[in-house]
Order: C-alpha cells, then sequence, then structure tokens
C-alpha cells in the first residue's frame, strides 16, 4: 500500500511481478495507449498491463505486443467484455485477472503463458469454453470456478497441478478432452477434489478418445484422479501400482466393477465412496486396510469379499452399502466407527476373535440386522454401536467386555439382551441401555 507513489520504472529484465505489487497504488501515472494502463521504462512503456481505462470496455484485440505481463485484477468486474485477444508475448496472467467478467465468452491464452493465476477466469459465467495451451504447467486456485456455462475444456500433458476449486462451481462441464496419455493424467498433483475438472459428472476423453473401459499401469494413482468422471464404467488396475489414493474414483456414477490387484496394499479414504452403480469388486489379497468411507454409498455393491490380509476396516468404510451379509476375516483387528452405518440390508454378520473393541456407531441403523455374535475377544462396546438396529432380536454381551458407551442399544425396539456378567461395571455408561431393552443378568447359555 504505497499510497503516495506516483511514477515506476520497470526494467525490461524483471522476469517476474507479483501479485498486489502496486495494490493501493492510487496516485501511480500509467502509460496510456488504446484505451489500457500500462507500466514499464523508457524503452519499453507498456510491460506491465494493469487495466482498462474504462471498465465498461467491451473487446479488448490490441494489447501492445511488448507487454509481458496482465497485472492482479486487471480486468477484473469488467462486466462488459466480451472478448480479448492476448498476445505471445505474454507470460503471466494476475490473480483475478479476468475475475467476473460475466460478458466473456470466448478467450485464446497463448502457448507463451506457463501459470494460470488464482481465480484468473473465476465467475466468468458466460464462457463457454476453453483450451489451455502446452506451455501451461499449472492451473492456480479457483482459477475457473464458477464458469457456470463452461461446458468443455481441453486440457495438454504439460499440466502437472491443479489448485484449489480450480473448477468448482463449473456445473455445466461435461467434456474433459486431456492431450496426454492416460498414465499422465493419473499423475496430476489434484489438490482437492473441486480441482479435478470431471468433478461435477463429466466425461473424460484421452486424445479425443472417451475412456469408458480403463487399465491403469502405474504405481501410484493419485488423489481425486477420476473424481466425478461419469463415463467410466470398469477399471482393470494393473499389478504395477501399489496404492490407491484419497478419493481417486469417488462419484465415479457409471463404474460397474472394478478389480484391486496384490499389489495393492491400501485403498484410500473415499476412493470409491459413492459410486452408485459398483456392483463387483474384487480386492486383491494384499489389501491391509480399507480406508474411511472407502465404499460408503456404493448402493449397487451386495456382496464383496474382504481378503484375510485386511487389518483394519476404517471409519464409515462400508457405510450405506446393500449387502444382505458379510464375512470379517480373522486379520481384522480394527473396526473404525460407523463402518457399517445404515446397511440396511445387512441381516447377520460375525465379529471375529481378532476384535477387542467395537467402534462408534458400527452398525448403527441397520434396520435389518437380526443377529450378531460378539466374540469374547471384545472388551468395549462403544457409543451407539446397535443404534435403530430395529430387527436385532437378541444379543450375547459377553463377560469379556469391560465397558459400553451410551445409546449402544437404542431404539432396539424388538431387543432382548443377555449379559453373562451379573451386573453392569462402573465402565458401562450411565444411558448404555437408553431405551430400557429387557436385560437378562447372569446369562449361562441355554
Amino acid at each position: 500500500g504505497c499510497t503516495s507513489l506516483t511514477s515506476v520504472i520497470i526494467p525490461e529484465n524483471v522476469t517476474s511481478i507479483g501479485d498486489y505489487a502496486f495494490n493501493y497504488s492510487e496516485l501511480l501515472t500509467y502509460n496510456i495507449k488504446d484505451g489500457l494502463k500500462y507500466l514499464g521504462n523508457d524503452d519499453n512503456p507498456y510491460l506491465y498491463l494493469a487495466g482498462p481505462v474504462d471498465e465498461s470496455i467491451t473487446i479488448v484485440n490490441n494489447i501492445d505486443e511488448k507487454c509481458r505481463f496482465i497485472g492482479y485484477e486487471a480486468f477484473y468486474w469488467c462486466t462488459s467484455l466480451t472478448s480479448i485477444n492476448i498476445p505471445n508475448s505474454i507470460t503471466s496472467i494476475g490473480i483475478d485477472t479476468f475475475a467476473s467478467c460475466e460478458s466473456l465468452a470466448s478467450i485464446t491464452i497463448p502457448d507463451s503463458v506457463t501459470y494460470i493465476s488464482n481465480g484468473a477466469f473465476a465467475n466468468c459465467t458466460s464462457l463457454a469454453s476453453i483450451t489451455i495451451p502446452n506451455s501451461v504447467t499449472s492451473i492456480g486456485n479457483n482459477a475457473f470456478s464458477d464458469c457456470t456455462s463452461l461446458t468443455s475444456i481441453t486440457i495438454p500433458n504439460s499440466v502437472t497441478s491443479i489448485g484449489n476449486s480450480a473448477f468448482a462451481g463449473c456445473d455445466s462441464l461435461t467434456k474433459v478432452n486431456y492431450l496426454g496419455t492416460l498414465d499422465q493424467w493419473v499423475s496430476i498433483d489434484f489438490a482437492t477434489n473441486n480441482s479435478n475438472p470431471l468433478r461435477n459428472g463429466a466425461d473424460l476423453y484421452i486424445n479425443g478418445v472417451l475412456q469408458t473401459d480403463i487399465t491403469i499401469d502405474v504405481e501410484k494413482i493419485s488423489n481425486y484422479a477420476f473424481y466425478g468422471c461419469r463415463s467410466l464404467t470398469n477399471v482393470t488396475i494393473s499389478d504395477s501400482v501399489t496404492s490407491i489414493e484419497y478419493g481417486t474414483f469417488a462419484n465415479c456414477t457409471s463404474l460397474a466393477s472394478i478389480t484391486i490387484p496384490e499389489s495393492v496394499t491400501g485403498i484410500g479414504d473415499y476412493a470409491f465412496s459413492n459410486c452408485t452403480s459398483l456392483a463387483s469388486v474384487t480386492i486383491g489379497e494384499s489389501v491391509a486396510w480399507i480406508g474411511d468411507y472407502a465404499f460408503a454409498h456404493c448402493y449397487s455393491l451386495t456382496s464383496i469379499t474382504i481378503p484375510n490380509s485386511v487389518m483394519s476396516i476404517q471409519t464409515g468404510a462400508f457405510a450405506y452399502c446393500t449387502f444382505t451379509s458379510i464375512t470379517i476375516p480373522e486379520s481384522v483387528t480394527s473396526i473404525g466407527d460407523h463402518a457399517f452405518e445404515y446397511c440396511r440390508y445387512l441381516t447377520s454378520i460375525t465379529i471375529p476373535n481378532s476384535v477387542t473393541c467395537i467402534s462408534n456407531g458400527a452398525f448403527a441403523n441397520c434396520t435389518s440386522l437380526a443377529s450378531i455374535t460378539i466374540p469374547y475377544s471384545i472388551t468395549s462396546i462403544e457409543n451407539s454401536v446397535f443404534y435403530g438396529c430395529t430387527s436385532l432380536t437378541s444379543v450375547i454381551i459377553p463377560d469379556s467386555v469391560m465397558s459400553i458407551g451410551d445409546y449402544a442399544f437404542r431404539n432396539c425396539s424388538s431387543l432382548t439382551i443377555y449379559c453373562e456378567a451379573k451386573e453392569g461395571s462402573r465402565e458401562w455408561n450411565l444411558d448404555w441401555n437408553y431405551t430400557n431393552c429387557p436385560v437378562v443378568w447372569g446369562y449361562k447359555g441355554e
């Protein structure tokens, strides 16, 4: 905020000018040409474009060819601007440069630009399509957020990272064409799910070819790589892949089957969450953990086999799935909070002797669950474990159980509880049997 600054000389050898560099310097004298304001030096007075003289400008096709930088918020809120021609001399487009140019329908980014800054085209609500040149390596945070008319985008294989919320709110985006290989696509660093232009149900094209049945042959699939991809129906992961990361296939609503090879050791959080058509999953024998909400909301998943290699089923891993029964192998030592919550068709389950604690809400609202066996390895039943299991008629609590959390059996309207202990210990919370299900103490079996 150099509020008294009246003049600036920018030498020709400057390679970058930071965002906000001249913010609040309202007394600056600009070099004016064709209705545009510039800063520079005696030899090149048009090095840095600060913006238009008149914000009601409609067309910009005469940016000086010696201009190398378009500054922070240069055309911000120029709501009448419909088109702009950016010359090949431009290497940098600043933060929010064209943000809220609500009438901007088309723009060509020259192949001299290497980075699209944060918010550069945010809220350009008339922008329908855009091609990113193969000089660009990174797309910044919110770069195209809320471009509500954007239906297609072409991304080159030069792009290696896409920032947070880069495509958030691009609800009309249906086609993403990537000019590279599938292996290159899965290696892009997506900061969040809103970074991926596929996120709202777009189809993925590789060099113009629609991707439906794919084989992935890399070591690592990046976070959110296919998040929201509508076109995928079948995925085969080759044995070169060792990990499936956070949200990799989440919201792929057409994905029907997937095979996870033995090379994979873990399934990341939300990896297949909300894959509503997923009916067939094969998990390799080397998977040791299934992450938080990994298969949550997979409404078509009526059966799944958990291999003996799995040691941990984490929070919400299978919440809202539709299988009727599931076998938890003896290798599992940990069942996370809400792991099977709202599995409304689950009728029976056996907990192996390797598990010592049933975590919060693990089987809550499994309204068809009629029977469950609690092994002697269990020492703790946490809060709301069987909350709302309205079909559960009986449960035997072995005397190994030392603690029971609040509401563990709340709203189990058909339940009788058989306790081997003669009375509850002081570690049994006051509201463990909140709805006063009948209790038989000192139960010794039939």
